[in-house]
């Protein structure tokens, strides 16, 4: 089954690869506009998995990527401002 990813990607996957009622924490190391990050979450709740949080270790703030997920949200630094793009 395809699940579609920001810039065009696309990801085939095993429904079987999460077993339905598993408990997943989702980590990546940038959160920005929160597109890779909501394709993995479709990805895990079509094969029925649960979404426990989120784990980023940094932040771009001004792009509120944050606002798009649907589960507690962790990071371990935070970009503040759009400088940084």
């Amino acid at each position: 089954m395809p699940v579609s990813f920001p810039l065009g990607k696309k990801v085939n996957y095993q429904a079987e690869a999460i077993p339905e009622g598993s408990n997943v924490i989702i980590v990546d190391d940038i959160l920005a506009t929160g597109g890779s990050a909501t394709g993995a979450a479709q990805l895990v709740q079509k094969c029925g998995g649960n979404i426990l949080e989120f784990d980023f270790v940094m932040e771009l703030d001004f792009l509120k990527g944050r606002e798009k997920l649907p589960s507690p949200t962790f990071t371990l630094l935070s970009g503040q401002y759009e400088s940084l793009k």
